[in-house]
């Protein structure tokens, strides 16, 4: 799912994401990518990134990362669509 940065932010080691090019630019020496998913990486090092950046992580977000991040506006409109539909 796709987040909005609403503090700064620091992933640590291991952290899998998907980025844009322009993030990935300014982070590559702490990024791997992931040959199976393109725009994907997994961090080597410790991250930041700035508040109104948008990154995005697989799965239920951690609740240590909950304060720092903020479900996208088209990311909370997709969860709203899902949720009617199973209605």
């Amino acid at each position: 799912m796709k987040y909005t940065t609403v503090a700064v932010l620091c992933l640590q080691e291991g952290a899998v994401l998907g980025l844009t090019d322009p993030q990935v630019a300014t982070r590559s020496h702490a990024l791997d990518s992931l040959p199976s998913r393109k725009g994907w990486y997994t961090a080597t090092a410790p991250v930041q990134f700035k508040i109104g950046e948008e990154i995005q992580i697989d799965g239920d977000l951690p609740p240590s990362l909950a304060r720092q991040l903020q479900a996208s506006a088209k990311a909370r409109r997709s969860s709203a669509d899902q949720a009617n539909l199973q209605s």
